[in-house]
């Protein structure tokens, strides 16, 4: 079994990219929303 340390550093530019995130309004989708948009995600 591979454990990866997973941290928004490891997100790669997402410019030009459009995700459909669920749930943004509190949460884990709140959050993944924030990080997608900071990498350049529309």
């Amino acid at each position: 079994m591979i454990i990866v340390n997973c941290t928004t550093q490891n997100i790669s530019s997402q410019k030009g990219k459009t995700y459909l995130v669920t749930g943004v309004n509190s949460g884990l989708g709140f959050e993944s929303s924030k990080e997608l948009v900071k990498k350049g995600a529309k």
